[in-house]
């Protein structure tokens, strides 16, 4: 135990086995939820339909999908957490909190969730974004973010509602100028051309009347009309780690940060991600799990950033708290 202590800092293991083990954890909470819980079964929208039986949708196949897009999407969310010094090199915390909130929730795990590849986009926008950080030429960042999520909507068409939080990161992370604004302008004319020139051409018939209806449904809160239990639950899903987020922040509020302005920058537009996605869910309720790895990802990030140092006794016992509230969460979900 004096080996995990220093200074009265309370260090989190770092090693390979025990981001191993997080993994195995998360397979064994997907094994018993398909045994015990029955998802229902929904589709995605997008400019293209994959045709895709129904059934498959909550199937084995569909499982081993969600799994491997969930792996990568933590590849991504931890390359962030240590490339920009959010935690410390191999930190456990952005793994561990990623699939804890991914895994707890059988509703994102047993169905096939288009939503995923939705944050592995944002994720990846994300990290180019990081990257380039300051940057005076920012064109080619604009362009490639843009074109990026965009693309994404071709799948998952509610991903054009992200557009304008990436205008937002280009302008906190000081990126954005007249130039970089038209080149995403540009980005978003290049997909709307290409998606037209293709239906025109008959290489893919795309549904931009199906499309438009689904947007505009959230923009009049038709959903609201149809919401359900189940809808319910997903909303209070996510209020432990919110909770967890809103004293991160209050803490930053009430205290003296020494962090870098840059980390200072990139919290705040992990901040701003999560109050657009927050939004959308409150417009969308209907596709809330579509959402949620968006949610998670950010909440992961933050909560990771939050408990990277542990020097009070409080927060050792919050983290505790948070990972038996939502292991809680998931046995009453289950059963």
């Amino acid at each position: 135990m004096s080996s995990n202590r220093e200074y009265g800092v309370t260090k989190i293991p770092t090693s390979l086995v025990s981001h191993i083990i997080c993994f195995f954890v998360a397979v064994a909470f997907t094994v018993i939820a398909s045994m015990y819980f029955t998802p229902e079964i929904t589709t995605f929208s997008g400019f293209v339909k994959l045709p895709l039986a129904k059934e498959w949708y909550s199937s084995i196949p569909a499982i081993v999908t969600n799994g491997v897009m969930t792996v990568l999407l933590v590849t991504v969310v931890s390359a962030i957490a240590n490339k920009f010094s959010l935690t410390t090199l191999l930190s456990l915390f952005p793994t561990l909190f990623l699939l804890m909130l991914q895994c707890c929730n059988p509703t994102i795990l047993l169905n096939l969730n288009i939503g995923i590849l939705g944050a592995i986009s944002l994720m990846v926008s994300t990290y180019y974004l990081f990257e380039n950080y300051g940057k005076r030429r920012g064109e080619s960042v604009a362009f490639d973010v843009t074109l990026l999520v965009c693309a994404t909507s071709v799948l998952w068409d509610k991903a054009l509602f992200f557009i304008p939080l990436l205008w937002i990161g280009l302008a906190q992370l000081n990126i954005l100028n007249i130039k970089s604004a038209v080149a995403s302008i540009f980005a978003i004319a290049t997909t709307a051309f290409i998606l037209w020139a293709s239906s025109y051409l008959g290489l893919y018939n795309f549904d931009f009347a199906e499309t438009w209806s689904t947007l505009k449904s959230v923009m009049v809160l038709d959903d609201y009309n149809h919401v359900s239990s189940n809808v319910l639950y997903d909303m209070a899903y996510i209020i432990p780690i919110l909770i967890v987020v809103m004293v991160y922040n209050l803490a930053n509020i009430y205290s003296d940060s020494h962090e870098k302005i840059s980390i200072k920058r990139y919290v705040l537009f992990l901040n701003t991600t999560l109050v657009v996605t927050i939004m959308l869910m409150a417009l969308n309720p209907l596709s809330i799990t579509a959402y949620m790895p968006v949610f998670n990802c950010v909440s992961a990030l933050l909560a990771a950033h939050y408990f990277n140092t542990i020097k009070s006794k409080f927060k050792l016992r919050f983290l505790y708290i948070v990972i038996l509230t939502y292991i809680t969460i998931y046995l009453l979900w289950i059963l």
